[in-house]
């Protein structure tokens, strides 16, 4: 589904990455991990048309959308969940959902999207008709979320959604994760849980100084001594 070969990019005079190539197939469930500043965001950022490569390819079900602006993108199939979220928060929580249908018009159709996202996030439907602003932090990742399921994408791209959570929220979020990815969604996520989201996904990047520095399978990464030693703290 997705091919990323060579990749550079970066902002202005700073190259962030460097010759990061990685894949992802149909139904896949696939973590990048790394240390801050890494250049895992920057990649996910690439891939959804928010910076311009300045080398190597990004291509989406065998099409170059390397370059492409991001509304493209995002047509073509992809979400992306970004760590700041980009919430309407004076808006309440139905319209946020809502406005993640926005490229749709068939209404039944939308409302069946809106259905299966309350199944995943029952706590949505109880705070439909809150402000976006008012809820916390937990409930602030679930509708970020859900509105990113609202097109119905081929590919969901989620950056950090652990970030600045209570456990009991983060065990919420990787349990909608996981019931996603059963439901056969194609996920991409960048997380630094590195134990939690290797116990999830299929397989795994690790990223470190821009450049991708091992990969393979999930329980082939839990298992290996550099891993071990440098982000789960036992041999």
């Amino acid at each position: 589904m997705l091919e990323v070969n060579h990749l550079q990019a970066g902002y202005d005079y700073l190259q962030v990455l460097w010759d990061v190539s990685l894949s992802v197939q149909p139904g896949e469930f696939v973590a990048l991990i790394g240390p801050n500043g890494a250049g895992k965001t920057t990649t996910l950022r690439a891939i959804a048309g928010l910076i311009a490569p300045q080398a190597g390819t990004i291509a989406f079900e065998g099409r170059s959308i390397g370059g492409w602006p991001a509304h493209h993108i995002h047509r073509l199939g992809i979400s992306f969940i970004t760590e700041d979220l980009n919430l309407f928060e004076g808006m309440s929580v139905g319209d946020n959902l809502y406005l993640g249908a926005y490229s749709h018009r068939d209404s039944r159709h939308i409302r069946a999207r809106l259905q299966m996202v309350y199944e995943l996030f029952p706590i949505l439907a109880e705070r439909k008709r809150q402000l976006a602003g008012t809820l916390s932090g937990g409930e602030r990742r679930m509708l970020a979320i859900g509105r990113g399921l609202m097109s119905q994408p081929k590919l969901l791209m989620i950056d950090e959604p652990s970030l600045g959570l209570a456990p009991k929220a983060v065990r919420s979020v990787f349990a909608a994760l996981e019931a996603l990815h059963r439901q056969g969604a194609t996920i991409l996520l960048v997380e630094q849980n590195v134990n939690q989201t290797l116990s999830l996904a299929d397989r795994g990047y690790v990223m470190e100084h821009g450049r991708v520095a091992l990969q393979g399978a999930s329980a082939e990464l839990l298992q290996h001594e550099y891993l071990k030693d440098t982000y789960l703290g036992a041999r």
